[in-house]
């Protein structure tokens, strides 16, 4: 009945999505000097966020949380869950170019629905067009909010993954 699928939609409660950028390593340099000035864009649904640029390295470092707000999908429906299309790119003076690219399915990787326990991230694979090999990888993670319990979104806890850097003693 076409009444009680409106009703039902409208009441359907909106979902946030918080995809949490970690670091990438691996990416293929953009720059003569071998490095790149890379950000990260992603777009779900009809929105589209962006990391700040990480100037002048071969692995940038976010820990950075981009907050897609306002997601209509069914949380006990998997099937119904949007699809995040992730592509890193290299800041020039006058454009941009591609870094890579992928399609990530939320349910394919780690994530944790109205929680605050902590997420294990994961590596995705970045690809160009006309192009199988790997590009470079960037490591994220998911959390998924339900609107009814927003204030989650405030306490998540932030998770800096950083390379372990060891001192040497050449003595």
């Amino acid at each position: 009945d076409l009444n009680k699928t409106k009703t039902f939609l409208s009441t359907q409660v909106k979902k946030t999505i918080v995809l949490n950028i970690h670091q990438s390593r691996n990416i293929i340099p953009g720059d003569d000097n071998g490095l790149s000035d890379p950000y990260v864009e992603v777009k779900i649904q009809s929105q589209k966020k962006y990391t700040s640029v990480r100037y002048e390295t071969a692995n940038g470092i976010w820990n950075e949380s981009l907050i897609f707000n306002g997601l209509d999908f069914e949380i006990n429906d998997t099937k119904t869950w949007p699809v995040a299309f992730v592509q890193v790119w290299d800041k020039d003076l006058i454009s941009s170019e591609s870094l890579g690219f992928n399609y990530v399915w939320i349910t394919d990787l780690r994530y944790k629905v109205n929680s605050l326990d902590s997420i294990i991230p994961v590596w995705i694979n970045l690809h160009l067009p006309k192009s199988n090999r790997k590009q470079g990888q960037l490591l994220i993670s998911f959390n998924i909010i339900e609107e009814d319990k927003s204030d989650l979104i405030s306490k998540i806890p932030s998770l800096d993954i950083s390379p372990k850097t060891e001192l040497y003693n050449f003595e």
